[in-house]
């Protein structure tokens, strides 16, 4: 069963001291933002998706029975050729899902930004572990952050389906005006029908991307709630009601719903914003939110997902009472180490779900006997802004957590192939074994890339052996603000391997106030033009 907190959580002495701030640590560490959750009538697992952006594969999904411990459990759309990110940018592809239950089955909707197909689409599955449908493109669908709410007809059955969305004004009054507006949807062909009803703009005179839009129907009321402010330092949630689904909607005059805009940039959690609400078996309420965790002002890990507990008020949603802000001790949650992972990739062994790569599925990498084979030739380029790399990694999920990769290195004439700790095409620090055009030799070198200009920290030449290439332990640990970057070349006879080279790089050259953008690092192994990377085996611990 889930658990229930209890209700008498005490305040904290003094919010200004560091001491006695709530801490607030997120349930799912790392880059998984825009949460979207939900519960099946008479199910105690909980279901949340979160947005992959350029990602592959797209909209990521966990369960869980506490809300608290989450198991990664695939994604919805898995197979290779069903959404089309092709010329997706960085931070473009798969936004803001929203995962519903309704009609007896599954539903997921989200936005594909940017690239070659633009636009809303819906998958549905007659189980959220899968399999999920492939996407259909809901024609009209305008804007973003698709949302789903299934009405209640006379007699019971919620069979109206509404879809919402989120889009610019036009005209606005002001840049990043936005409007969230609905229209009924046909749940057998999936087209907009009826009128549409434009049902929101702004809680605040002046917010900017009024979005997120999640609709909640309690005792009679519909519950309009929504991020304002920019998923940056001035996000919020804000709430609104009706006693009709299509309006008008009064704004909830005690002000944003949650925020933590007005506790300095100097709190440890800032950009809290971007709510969803679900109700549990025994008639609790808890919502899902996103926020950053900055160290030195700079965040590496991207927006990841937070809980809090909602009580009601008035007949108005309260995000955890008499504190106001995150805080692990109203949820019942404490700080857990993410776990280490050790993925041996030899004898043919196929990376887990918990990898990624960007614009596509990785056809180029082939499991092997001696682990998975990596390969450039007809890929894109590492920093190509637009198209399929030779790249896979998983989420960096704490400020001291340290990756090792155990590879072969078998660059081509002007290629390279190692390690990346990836913010995006233009923001990156690497690890790497690189050939001159002229095809002789090796080097390896440390990188940073800010602003799509490469720096040389550190470089030496290394020796090839018989197979092509050079064996070595590539190395990343983040230490809060500043990366160690390590490369280790493997002794043939069983030797300890010998460190080639030692840099650090400071942590904002891959954040999100240095390079822009919606998503955390993303680390793991790459090829950049020929040649190719056999990756033995790939190790993530923390501390």
């Amino acid at each position: 069963m889930l658990a229930v907190v209890p209700a008498d959580v005490p305040l904290a002495a003094d919010p200004t001291t560091a001491s006695a701030r709530p801490r607030a640590t997120p349930v799912l560490p790392g880059f998984h933002p825009d949460p979207s959750v939900c519960r099946a009538p008479g199910d105690d697992v909980v279901w949340l998706a979160t947005s992959t952006f350029e990602y592959w594969p797209s909209v990521a999904l966990s369960s869980s029975s506490d809300l608290l411990t989450w198991e990664a459990r695939g994604s919805v759309v898995t197979r290779p050729g069903a959404l089309d990110l092709a010329g997706v940018p960085d931070s473009g592809g798969a936004y803001a899902p929203t995962l519903r239950h309704g009609l007896g089955r599954w539903w997921l909707v989200s936005t594909v930004v940017g690239g070659d197909r633009p636009g809303s689409f819906a998958c549905t599955a007659d189980d959220p572990a899968g399999p999920w449908s492939d996407p259909v493109v809901v024609e009209g669908a305008e804007g973003i952050d698709p949302a789903l709410f299934f009405e209640a007809r006379p007699g019971g059955r919620r069979d109206r389906v509404w879809w919402l969305g989120t889009r610019l004004r036009d005209p606005g009054s002001y840049e990043g005006e936005t409007e969230i507006w609905l229209r009924e949807l046909d749940p057998d062909t999936l087209r907009l029908m009826g009128p549409e009803h434009v049902v929101w703009t702004a809680a605040q005179r002046g917010a900017v991307w009024s979005e997120g839009p999640h609709l909640v129907e309690r005792d009679g009321w519909f519950h309009l709630v929504t991020a304002e402010g920019g998923t940056e330092r001035a996000h919020a949630v804000v709430a609104a009601r009706s006693r009709a689904v299509t309006g008008p909607y009064e704004v909830d005059p005690r002000g944003p719903l949650l925020t933590h805009r007005h506790l300095g940039q100097g709190h440890p959690v800032v950009a809290v914003g971007h709510a969803d609400l679900v109700e549990l078996p025994d008639g609790e309420w808890r919502a899902t939110v996103l926020g950053m965790r900055p160290v030195g002002g700079h965040t590496v890990l991207g927006r990841e997902t937070f809980l809090a507990r909602v009580t009601w008020e008035d007949d108005r949603p309260v995000v955890n009472a008499g504190v106001g802000q995150l805080d692990d001790a109203v949820v019942g949650h404490g700080p857990r180490v993410p776990e280490a992972r050790v993925d041996d990739l030899r004898g043919s062994r196929p990376l887990d779900a918990a990898w990624l790569s960007v614009r596509g599925a990785p056809s180029f990498a082939v499991p092997g006997p001696d682990g998975l084979a990596l390969d450039g030739a007809g890929a894109a380029r590492l920093h190509d802004p637009t198209g399929v790399p030779t790249f896979v990694g998983a989420r960096q999920r704490d400020h001291h957590e340290t990756l090792e990769l155990a590879v072969t290195a078998r660059p081509g004439p002007g290629g390279a192939a190692g390690l990346v700790v990836r913010q995006s095409g233009a923001a990156d620090l690497r690890v790497e074994v690189v050939r001159g055009l002229d095809g002789d030799g090796l080097r390896v070198r440390i990188v940073a890339r800010e602003t799509g200009v490469d720096r040389e920290i550190a470089g030496a030449t290394v020796e090839e052996t018989g197979s092509g290439g050079v064996e070595m332990l590539l190395r990343a640990s983040c230490r809060g603000d500043a990366y160690d970057l390590v490369a280790l070349v493997v002794d043939p006879a069983g030797g300890p391997p010998a460190e080639l080279l030692r840099a650090r790089a400071e942590a904002r050259v891959v954040s999100t106030e240095t390079a822009g953008g919606f998503v955390g690092v993303v680390w793991g192994a790459a090829v950049d033009g020929p040649g190719q990377l056999v990756l033995h085996r790939a190790s993530r611990t923390v501390g």
